[in-house]
């Protein structure tokens, strides 16, 4: 495997086991058993797993890990423990897969996106991401390629973003292996200062 990367250019620790939740998904109805009541979130069809944190039906509706949705739905979570409130950040991240991507004075040019290949190939491609509305400052990023197993058969080194602006384009490269049949996920991730990478969005790729 071998890769490259061009360099144009969350979530905090304080974990506790309940930490920061979220109410969401409000039932109707007042004859729910909630305190016996087995909560499950689904997520484009998809269950979310908490890590044994507690997901609580209460009789206002149903009590989330708010670091886990923020995950989930690729945002970022700050707490701000002296002024006790969680502080959320959503920037647009975009990603397109191409065979070919290269700078030609202040932009691109894209050639031959493709979203789908045949299994047991190897490809060179490259993923360009664009991100805007960033209100945050960021510590670093990367791009990473995970097979249909969720194993990683690609990652960029971190990127610094120092100097990073709201607004920024970066190109990786990759050589990969499409040995297995399903979806391989092109991934963005991104740490806020002294914190973990979170993933903040996907694009996939279908191996047929």
């Amino acid at each position: 495997m071998q890769n490259g990367t061009e360099n144009e250019g969350w979530i905090v620790k304080r974990r506790s086991t309940w930490g920061i939740v979220l109410s969401a998904l409000l039932l109707a109805g007042s004859g729910v058993a909630w305190a016996d009541a087995v909560v499950r979130v689904h997520l484009n069809g998809t269950t979310l797993e908490f890590d044994g944190a507690d997901v609580r039906l209460t009789p206002d509706g149903v009590m989330v890990p708010l670091r886990r949705i923020s995950e989930a739905l690729g945002a970022l979570v700050v707490w701000d423990g002296d002024n006790t409130t969680a502080n959320l950040y959503k920037p647009n991240v975009h990603l397109l897969v191409a065979e070919d991507v290269s700078r030609e004075g202040d932009g691109y040019v894209i050639r031959r996106p493709f979203g789908r290949i045949e299994s047991g190939l190897q490809k060179k491609f490259s993923v360009l991401v664009q991100v805007d509305n960033l209100k945050t400052n960021l510590e670093s990023f990367r791009v990473r390629v995970v097979d249909p197993k969720g194993e990683t058969v690609g990652d960029s080194p971190d990127l610094s973003a120092a100097g990073v602006k709201d607004n920024f384009w970066v190109r990786s490269d990759f050589q990969i292996s499409f040995n297995r049949k399903g979806e391989y996920r092109v991934q963005f991730l991104a740490k806020l200062p002294g914190g973990s990478y979170a993933t903040l969005s996907e694009k996939a790729i279908v191996a047929e």
